[in-house]
């Protein structure tokens, strides 16, 4: 399934968790294709080169980006609340308020 109107999201922030490789990527890209800005999340750069997906987690986030959305990249372990906080941060500077 396509997204065929890129302004159904336009203007939303997209927090998409564990998106540097697997489902969490294919729903960041659909986020995108849907107009909205989107924060890619790992634990950390490497992860997506773990598991052979991308050479690395800003490379997910470069890849998205060109599909003409802003974009963040941020790095967390979202079991520890002082690092969600941080990540908040990080996104609220970035993107702006949080939406998905």
């Amino acid at each position: 399934m396509e997204c065929t109107d890129r302004s159904l999201l336009e203007g939303k922030v997209a927090w998409v968790t564990a998106s540097a490789r697997g489902l969490g990527r294919a729903i960041a890209d659909r986020l995108a294709r849907c107009g909205a800005a989107v924060v890619v999340h790992s634990r950390s750069d490497r992860t997506a080169a773990e598991f052979q997906e991308a050479p690395s987690t800003r490379h997910v986030a470069e890849e998205i980006e060109k599909l003409g959305v802003p974009v963040t990249t941020v790095f967390a372990d979202v079991s520890k609340p002082e690092e969600v906080d941080k990540a908040i941060s990080q996104i609220h500077e970035a993107l702006g308020q949080i939406d998905i």
